[in-house]
């Protein structure tokens, strides 16, 4: 009886030891540090929050994190500052952690070796695509390098610019290949998350269902509606340009009514696309209430909230007291890509004829100037 027992309690005691062991981690060596502490930032891409920050001591170079129970987890280490010493920011793309994974790291903080999961140990694989992507960080350093010079050289920063937009084709060819070449592998789910958009969109009808239907899949269909989107706001360019026609459209504002842009016809229009997401576009909010209030009797904004949540955008909207009219481009809407917008925020002028005055992207006296101009 007491053997019985005794076997029922260290069962027991392994069941719940499996139960609490941590679902990811994360844990290796890094040579080369200059501190004794890194820091490790967990994100959800699907529910845009940081879910874990976590301060891990090295011991002689190595670490160990347990990351929190996720589907899927964007991982960015850090080597923490001293004083007000610069953070550096490890030289690649998010990690990305799925479950189950127990991912080993080696080599230094900006250039890190990364295996003992599907992806990263396929990526391994990848021989010609990781040549490729060493030449482009190459290249990308090469631009910086320019950049932070006193007097740049622009001609030299031209062709250190024109060599990495080369090298970048080269990689995102390289990339599709092995995608074609190998639709089914994890790893290249993990390759289209950074393809140009035309090789984003062909790369797609090929890609496997098994990595489509996977834990990379939300990813991947988010990367093939923006690599869509870009390649849509290239071609609307062509069309939103100023003296062009403004394209008419319709969306729902804060009472649930379809509002219409042709109904503004007669008066000028401010389109303002903005986020509650946007820092500069709540940083915009005070100006633009300013002269709302100033000559709102010659002009209307019609607000745009875009790559927003509903509630987010009531909330917005409630907050910060915005007296115009208000609009939600939701997910299935396609009015900043009409608009050919590529940059939050951006505000477009639009005349009592339904012609484009003017455009400005980012917030700027550029705007306010105008509207003393045309108004005062």
């Amino acid at each position: 009886m007491k053997k019985n027992l005794l076997l029922f309690i260290l069962l027991a005691v392994a069941t719940i030891s499996c139960n609490m062991s941590p679902k990811h981690t994360i844990s290796g060596r890094l040579d080369g540090m200059e501190s004794d502490t890194l820091l490790v930032f967990a994100y959800d891409p699907f529910r845009n929050i940081n879910v874990m920050t976590d301060t891990v001591a090295l011991d002689k170079g190595r670490f160990h994190s347990d990351l929190p129970d996720s589907l899927l987890l964007q991982i960015t280490i850090i080597q923490k500052p001293s004083g007000n010493q610069a953070m550096r920011m490890a030289a690649h793309q998010p990690i990305i952690i799925l479950p189950g994974d127990h991912l080993e790291i080696s080599g230094s903080i900006t250039d890190m070796v990364l295996s003992g999961t599907e992806i990263y140990d396929g990526m391994r694989k990848a021989v010609t695509v990781k040549q490729m992507q060493a030449k482009a960080k190459e290249a990308g350093e090469k631009v910086y390098a320019l950049y932070r010079e006193n007097e740049p050289d622009r001609s030299a920063v031209d062709s250190a610019m024109d060599y990495l937009q080369s090298v970048s084709r080269q990689l995102a060819e390289q990339k599709y290949e092995y995608i074609r070449e190998h639709p089914d592998n994890m790893e290249s789910g993990f390759m289209y998350l950074s393809l140009s958009s035309a090789k984003g969109v062909e790369a797609y009808e090929i890609l496997g269902g098994k990595v489509k239907n996977g834990p990379l899949g939300g990813l991947i269909s988010r990367s093939y509606r923006s690599y869509k989107s870009a390649i849509a706001v290239e071609k609307a360019k062509e069309r939103i340009q100023k003296g062009k026609q403004a394209p008419d459209f319709s969306l729902k504002d804060i009472g649930g009514k379809t509002v219409s842009l042709s109904s503004f016809k007669g008066q000028y229009v401010l389109l303002d696309f903005w986020g509650s997401w946007c820092s500069w576009c709540i940083k915009g909010i005070p100006d633009m209430k300013k002269y709302y209030g100033k000559y709102g009797n010659k002009f209307e904004i019609i607000g745009i909230a875009c790559i927003d949540t509903e509630q987010k955008w009531r909330e917005a909207v409630k907050k910060y007291g915005l007296p115009w009219t208000n609009l939600f481009n939701g997910e299935d809407d396609n009015v900043n890509t009409l608009y050919a917008v590529s940059g939050y925020p951006t505000k477009i002028l639009v005349d009592p004829e339904g012609r484009i005055e003017e455009i400005f992207v980012g917030e700027s006296e550029d705007l306010y100037n105008k509207l003393d101009e045309m108004f005062k």
